[in-house]
């Protein structure tokens, strides 16, 4: 659920950067009417930001400079948005409040730098999220002659 502190600050930077700047965006329908999605991104987004301070704000950045309506900007959003469920389930699987750490798109050692890393007593979890390429399933899929089962 989002928190005061952040939840007017993240609703106006979402009017700004997500809704605003003259181009669409593939989101303006699920904000502009409202939607439970939107809803559930602005809390997910909060709650983002309470554990890793930067890390909302940096993904409505983000979404916001994924406008117009090509469709390599479509994967894009994809794969934001598929980097946030995969936050999501971890975090709930994983919670701060049983001492859990979750860092957003922290610098590991080897230089690598994945979406996340999940923090227990005795380990951590790196996570690098791939979505598939829907653009890519599309085109193969029509360039396919005949379908058929295996």
């Amino acid at each position: 659920m989002a928190t005061p502190e952040h939840l007017d600050k993240i609703k106006a930077d979402i009017a700004a950067k997500i809704l605003g700047g003259g181009k669409r965006n593939f989101l303006d329908f699920y904000f502009i009417n409202n939607t439970q999605f939107a809803q559930d991104f602005i809390d997910f987004t909060c709650r983002l930001e309470q554990l890793s301070p930067g890390a909302g704000y940096d993904v409505i950045k983000r979404l916001g400079g994924l406008q117009g309506q090509e469709r390599s900007t479509y994967d894009q959003i994809v794969q934001t948005l598929c980097d946030l469920v995969s936050a999501k389930k971890f975090i709930d699987s994983y919670p701060p409040e049983q001492g859990y750490i979750f860092k957003w798109e922290p610098t590991d050692k080897a230089k690598t730098n994945p979406e996340f890393m999940i923090i227990g007593k005795e380990w951590r979890l790196l996570v690098e999220v791939k979505a598939p390429s829907l653009i890519d399933y599309d085109t193969k899929n029509r360039a396919a002659t005949m379908q058929l089962p295996e």
